[in-house]
């Protein structure tokens, strides 16, 4: 061996892990490119049409709804009608940002969770949440924008955790401000208030004001007060389906008895969400352990997807991402990241590529999972002690701070 090569190999031993964040940077660049072209069923149908009726009034079209996403992503469409790129590839590059920005913010959650300055730490989340097969294909492949309303659902979990309530809730009023499907991570914010009793019911009317705050250009042309939430209430009426390629309990029936079983989902969820609350007020819980304070985000948003009605095939996304940020707290996390983002991979496959999938076998592995991980939360609780009182080296550092 050369000194030459040497003096490269002890540079590259030095600086691996910021080299490793570098590929992997490049090496996600390249994979999404390669999707750039791939025109899905969602773009076919409904982005670039919306697209074209966008384009012909410009920003004016923001007086009216076009399509059934939220003013601020229209809004975003309407300044790219006048940029002289492709449609299809303004979309994707859109979603491209917030996945990077996604795989950054999981990375800081993961310092903060784990209370460590740590260039590795923070490398090896980042390149797990980038690489995620189902964050490539969502993006550059489907076109999708779930990455975006992640990025700050994530970023709101960052700051709650740091006791930081008022950032947490402007970042879930943007997250809210992009998707309803953040909805989904509301019943842990209100375990947080009831459990740890930390801000005011009142914190909560910082999410509608951003919303209108980011809805504030429709608003000019024209849109009226109310626009902002019938947007989210006429997507609920739109798919009479009790799921839509999502392997969720309803998965297993076979049918759709929609109209039936909706009401009865739905309050089935908050029952289970209900009993999950008092259970745990009873134990005392102590939010300040980091472990639980993941682990009861996670089921709570798992509770929500498991048993809602008209759950699509992406609406696990957020799930899949805080399940992957769980590992890298504890690695039991593996097995229930690994089934989650495997039964996600699944449920795309038949928009992707157009596989056939069988849903009751699925959709009883994924419910034999959630109730594993239901039953880990509840010995994780039961292990703490009589009275719930949970201790964590880091919580008494954090209140000093």
């Amino acid at each position: 061996m050369t000194n030459i090569e040497k003096k490269i190999i002890r540079f590259i031993d030095s600086k691996k892990i910021f080299l490793l964040g570098v590929v992997v940077t490049v090496l996600a660049i390249i994979i999404r490119l390669s999707g750039i072209n791939f025109v899905s069923g969602d773009a076919s149908w409904f982005l670039l049409p919306w697209f074209r009726e966008i384009k012909q009034e410009g920003l004016l079209s923001l007086g009216k709804q076009v399509g059934d996403y939220n003013i601020p992503y229209q809004t975003i469409i309407a300044f790219m009608t006048y940029l002289p790129f492709k449609p299809l590839y303004m979309y994707k590059w859109i979603s491209i940002f917030f996945d990077f920005a996604l795989a950054i913010s999981s990375g800081l959650l993961v310092l903060e969770i784990k209370q460590k300055r740590s260039l590795k730490l923070f490398t090896f989340t980042y390149s797990a949440v980038l690489m995620l097969p189902t964050v490539i294909w969502n993006s550059s492949f489907w076109g999708q924008c779930d990455s975006i309303f992640v990025t700050f659902a994530v970023l709101a979990v960052l700051f709650l955790h740091k006791n930081k309530v008022v950032a947490s809730f402007i970042f879930l009023g943007l997250a809210f401000s992009f998707k309803l499907q953040t909805i989904f991570i509301v019943p842990f914010y209100i375990y947080v208030y009831l459990i740890k009793k930390n801000y005011s019911i009142f914190n909560f009317l910082i999410i509608p004001f951003v919303m209108y705050v980011m809805c504030i250009p429709g608003f000019i042309f024209g849109r009226t007060f109310t626009a902002p939430f019938e947007i989210y209430t006429s997507q609920t009426n739109t798919y009479h389906n009790m799921q839509m390629n999502f392997m969720n309990l309803w998965a297993m029936m076979g049918g759709n008895r929609y109209d039936l079983l909706k009401g009865f989902a739905s309050m089935l969820t908050i029952f289970i969400l209900g009993i999950g609350l008092v259970w745990l007020m009873g134990k005392r819980i102590d939010l300040g352990n980091d472990e639980l304070f993941l682990t009861i985000l996670v089921w709570t948003v798992w509770t929500c997807v498991m048993f809602l009605p008209s759950m699509h095939d992406r609406y696990a996304y957020m799930l899949d991402i805080f399940l992957v940020i769980s590992v890298f707290k504890n690695k039991k996390f593996v097995l229930f990241a690994a089934i989650s983002v495997g039964t996600s991979m699944l449920e795309y496959s038949p928009m992707m590529f157009g596989s056939n999938i069988n849903p009751f076998e699925i959709s009883v592995c994924y419910l034999a999972t959630y109730l594993f991980f239901t039953y880990n939360l509840v010995k994780k609780a039961v292990e703490l002690g009589a009275d719930g009182k949970l201790e964590n080296e880091n919580y008494e550092s954090k209140v000093q701070r």
